[in-house]
């Protein structure tokens, strides 16, 4: 399988950006401007997720539910905190 195929497969395309800019020169022009298209969508994709949740934390906040906020959670927990790996977590407490 092509490097390219496995990313799609895993879903980790938009991380070969770097790797692309790199090495530009090295890599067939159908490749790289296939990766930065899959790279763009990408990142206007998580600013329309950043977007909702904003709206979502701003509407659970009118009913009175408070997100904490925390970063290095493990899995078990849930949630809205951007860990090292990109992923959002977070737990909620309600104003009693």
């Amino acid at each position: 399988m092509s490097l390219l195929g496995l990313a799609n497969q895993t879903l980790t395309t938009p991380a070969l950006m770097e790797f692309t800019t790199r090495f530009k020169d090295q890599i067939p022009e159908d490749v790289c401007l296939y990766i930065q298209e899959m790279f763009e969508r990408n990142v206007a994709r998580n600013d329309r997720l950043a977007a909702q949740l904003t709206e979502t934390v701003a509407a659970i906040n009118d009913r009175g539910v408070t997100p904490v906020l925390k970063t290095h959670v493990g899995p078990r927990h849930h949630g809205v905190a951007r860990s090292d790996r990109g992923d959002f977590r977070c737990s909620l407490r309600f104003g009693l």
